[in-house]
């Protein structure tokens, strides 16, 4: 598995396992990195107090230089930064400085909303979402452990609330040192990992322990500081879209972005295995009939594919929603010429006299 850092001024590949490899640092210079998190292509990161952004494969191999400038992501400056995530469920980034959370969002938007954590008594060092965004914090605790804790955010805080059973307060039997570090969450295998100065570990959530995976000051090629820490996960298209010469018949979601008549296919990355959910909703006059899926050029069916509303676990692949005309309002009335029948169809009366269809009024409709 290749994991992306920041350490110093450069940008550093590595794995464990297999061997360590060193991205070269980017084009521009770049100094005093305060965190950073991957962005479907974009790396932006704290500079000092200011958020950029720089975008490059995440395919470098050892000595290869970033081909990327540098840019502003946001106007706003951020201080004492010590960690940055992005949340995968909410599309934010976050970034964590002591007793505050910060949201920032692009440059269009000019957006760097602030959380006050209460009720702590400790710094907040690093943080990490995992895959349906719950938002993990590990704080310096009285100095002899580290404590880990989950948060909730609303409107202006972000509450804390303890990991595992109260009498251990969240202790996670290691020492947490104010210094350069980062937490991330591996959504493909749900475990939580931890570039702390020297060594990557695991956290386990549930039992509170820690264990190494590697030397990050040996394997990695760094001073064993890692500003920021991203595990690279596959990512994904999923795509759903109506089916052709039926755009205005219905409208397909994927999650909760839908389709228009000009536009009738939606897409969008997601991390592979991450839970995604596609929907389709026929419009009046109209109803759903089933998903098919495409197979190279060739469309398939699949167990539960007459369900409006499907779920699966994210993958390269494109579903399509195909819709139905309903039918004419009136039934066809089988009887010999000279008799009269009253039939109700959808709240209305028709009438079927001497083989002909007519309304209460006397209108013939067919």
């Amino acid at each position: 598995a290749n994991w992306f850092g920041i350490n110093g001024d450069e940008f550093v590949k590595f794995s464990f396992g297999d061997h360590a490899e060193k991205a070269a640092r980017a084009t521009n210079t770049i100094s005093n990195i305060k965190g950073g998190d991957w962005l479907n292509g974009t790396w932006v990161f704290i500079e000092d107090e200011d958020v950029k952004k720089i975008s490059f494969s995440g395919t470098l191999k050892d000595g290869e230089d970033i081909k990327g400038d540098i840019k502003d992501y946001n106007d706003k400056t951020i201080s004492g930064v010590t960690d940055v995530a992005y949340d995968l469920s909410g599309d934010a980034l976050y970034a964590v400085a002591g007793s505050k959370l910060y949201r920032i969002t692009s440059k269009e938007n000019k957006e760097v909303a602030t959380f006050k954590f209460e009720d702590v008594e400790t710094t907040i060092v690093a943080i990490a979402f995992d895959a349906d965004g719950k938002l993990y914090a590990l704080g310096l605790g009285d100095g002899t452990e580290g404590v880990l804790y989950t948060a909730t955010i609303s409107k202006e805080v972000a509450n804390l609330k303890i990991v595992g059973k109260k009498d251990n307060g969240g202790k996670i039997g290691m020492k947490v040192n104010n210094a350069p570090q980062s937490l991330a969450f591996d959504v493909q295998t749900g475990e939580l990992f931890w570039g702390a100065p020297d060594y990557l570990r695991i956290i386990n959530t549930e039992k509170l322990k820690t264990f190494i995976v590697g030397d990050l000051g040996q394997k990695a090629g760094t001073q064993g500081y890692i500003q920021s820490l991203h595990r690279m996960a596959e990512l994904v298209e999923v795509t759903v879209q109506v089916a052709e010469d039926q755009e205005s018949w219905g409208v397909v979601y994927l999650n909760d972005e839908a389709s228009t008549t000009k536009n009738p296919v939606v897409s969008a990355n997601f991390v592979e295995g991450v839970p995604v959910t596609i929907k389709a909703e026929a419009n009046a006059g109209y109803h759903f009939v089933e998903w098919v899926y495409l197979d190279g050029n060739k469309e398939k069916s699949f167990s539960g594919n007459d369900k409006e509303t499907y779920e699966f676990d994210a993958e390269e692949i494109t579903y399509i929603a195909y819709f139905e005309e309903d039918e004419e309002a009136i039934e066809h009335v089988i009887a010999p010429d000279g008799v009269t029948e009253k039939r109700l169809v959808d709240g209305t009366i028709y009438i079927l006299r001497n083989g002909s269809i007519y309304t209460l009024t006397g209108e013939k409709v067919k």
